[in-house]
């Protein structure tokens, strides 16, 4: 079964992407479309394809850029665009015209980011603490202690 690079829900995403850039989509596959319509509008390299071409869904965060306010109208019409057609790939959202968290292929949130220039389409990484010892921090141990040796001070109840 091969796995598929872009859900149909991105279709009107990719013809209005294609309208702008004066490309016409001819009877192609939604996944050639998206790639005609990306090739002409940024240059993709041979590496960036092959990462593009990954059909592993990762997490996305969708929000407003640093700069702009969340509240501006563009943003919140962006937020709410997202939130009508593309339903199925968000996880977490507050509300309609809030920041999602989606699950995306590398090729949707490339799509994503071209259409909604005014968001900021990002990785979600997911950071933990070093387990190996730092040059900066020492040794991080667990502490833990037995029954036996905790103390109830009186006054605090």
């Amino acid at each position: 079964m091969v796995a598929r690079l872009i859900s149909s829900e991105f279709l009107p995403f990719v013809t209005e992407l294609a309208a702008t850039s004066g490309i016409a989509l001819p009877k192609l596959s939604l996944t050639q479309a998206t790639w005609q319509v990306l090739e002409q509008r940024i240059p993709i390299k041979k590496k960036e394809r092959t990462a593009l071409e990954s059909s592993a869904r990762k997490r996305y965060i969708a929000a407003p850029l640093l700069h702009q306010q969340s509240s501006a109208p563009a943003v919140q019409q962006s937020l709410r665009a997202l939130h009508d057609h593309v339903q199925g790939s968000i996880i977490r959202s507050k509300h309609e015209s809030g920041a999602k968290v989606l699950s995306l292929s590398p090729i949707e949130a490339t799509v994503l980011r071209e259409r909604f220039s005014n968001l900021l389409i990002e990785e979600d990484r997911q950071y933990q603490l070093a387990r190996r010892r730092s040059p900066i921090v020492g040794e991080i141990d667990q502490i833990s202690t037995t029954a036996a040796t905790t103390t109830t001070f009186s006054g605090f109840a």
